[in-house]
């Protein structure tokens, strides 16, 4: 009808029916042809089989399909960055671990998510690779995010090249390692500790030596270890540091209001902040004890030999009240059992000199008086 109308088709597409009743895609193109007088004198059609580029289109979303439930499926961080550092496309994993949909994440920067010095890293590292060409590959690295939490990935960056050949990005995975990085770490503290049990180091020296060994794990910025004598009715500080308080005054265990007499006295981990600890002094289950701020967390587990508490390791924030979490709990109830055995060997091992040396002493004052 529209040709007869004298208006021209440009590449319509159809399907057409062949003689062995196959439909295949085709372009249709017509136009009409006028005589001397201007009226229609015939039609001029053309069809072109394009069932060739209909399989490569195909193709083509079937890859890109493909590709957007392998982006939005795994658990692996993907990202491309333009030749500026700037985010041009994330995967849903991304996203969502920042809070945010991947539309909201394109034309930020490391600098807008991480620290300056882990941001500058990264910079350097994607420059490297737009540079150079040359990918890196499963490349393990600390990243501290702009709310003070640390993680570690296996990061892995290659170039993006446009259809001239020329670099214009990098693609990047990074895969979250930073329970496997932990463990490893774990397992090391705990060999060291066990070591250093075994060790002829002093009692004292094994205190400062934990405190170093759990700071590969864990912030131990303040960091303290409470003991208890239920005999003397008491709560002693052999090991503490802390940015705020110097004394750790002995205290009376049965009357004690304190959170650390409070994990003695239930034998479970607790994990404090300012608004609990609050609420706990309010309804009278604590004393108010040592300095405190609108920011501070505490965790603190119970040392325990068998199914007696023998005292508390503790750590706490005043600045970050994100700083500590439930796995937190796990990880330092996990190594407690091991320090709780390392410090009552190395008490149990000063006690018997010190009886030894006053056996000695007593030996030889009762030869010193016999041959008198």
């Amino acid at each position: 009808d529209k040709t007869i109308k004298k208006e021209a088709i440009r590449n319509y597409e159809l399907g057409f029916k062949t003689k062995t009743k196959d439909i295949i895609p085709i372009l249709f193109s017509s136009s009409t042809i006028t005589d001397e007088a201007g009226g229609m004198a015939g039609i001029v059609c053309m069809i072109k089989d394009i069932t060739n580029r209909k399989e490569a289109e195909m193709a083509i979303l079937y890859e890109q399909n493909l590709l957007h439930a392998l982006m939005d499926n795994i658990p692996d961080f993907i990202y491309f960055k333009d030749e500026k550092n700037r985010f041009k496309r994330v995967n849903k994993t991304s996203a969502e671990d920042r809070g945010i949909t991947p539309e909201d994440f394109i034309g930020k920067t490391d600098f807008d998510i991480f620290t300056k010095e882990s941001a500058k890293k990264c910079f350097t590292d994607d420059d490297r690779v737009m540079k150079t060409g040359k990918p890196l590959i499963n490349m393990v690295e600390k990243i501290t995010y702009l709310n003070g939490m640390e993680r570690w990935f296996s990061v892995t960056k290659v170039p993006r090249y446009d259809e001239k050949g020329k670099i214009t990005g990098l693609i990047g995975i990074s895969r979250d390692i930073t329970e496997r990085v932990r463990n490893e770490k774990l397992q090391q503290v705990l060999f060291n500790i066990s070591k250093a049990a075994n060790s002829p180091i002093s009692l004292d020296q094994l205190y400062k030596m934990i405190h170093q060994e759990l700071s590969n794990v864990i912030d131990t910025t303040n960091f303290y270890i409470a003991l208890v004598d239920e005999k003397e009715d008491k709560i002693f500080f052999p090991y503490h540091v802390d940015e705020k308080d110097d004394n750790f005054p002995i205290i009376n265990f049965s009357t004690a209001k304190t959170l650390t007499a409070y994990v003695i006295k239930n034998g479970q981990p607790l994990l404090n902040d300012n608004k609990q600890y609050k609420e706990m002094v309010n309804q009278g289950i604590l004393s108010p004890w040592g300095s405190t701020t609108p920011q501070s967390i505490w965790l603190g587990v119970p040392l325990k030999i068998e199914d007696k508490t023998i005292g508390v390791m503790a750590i706490q924030s005043y600045t970050n009240p994100h700083l500590y979490s439930e796995k937190d709990i796990k990880l330092l109830e996990f190594v407690s059992s091991q320090v709780a055995t390392a410090i009552e060997r190395k008490r149990t091992e000063e006690a018997l000199r010190e009886s030894q040396q006053e056996f000695a002493s007593l030996f030889m004052n009762s030869c010193l008086l016999y041959t008198s």
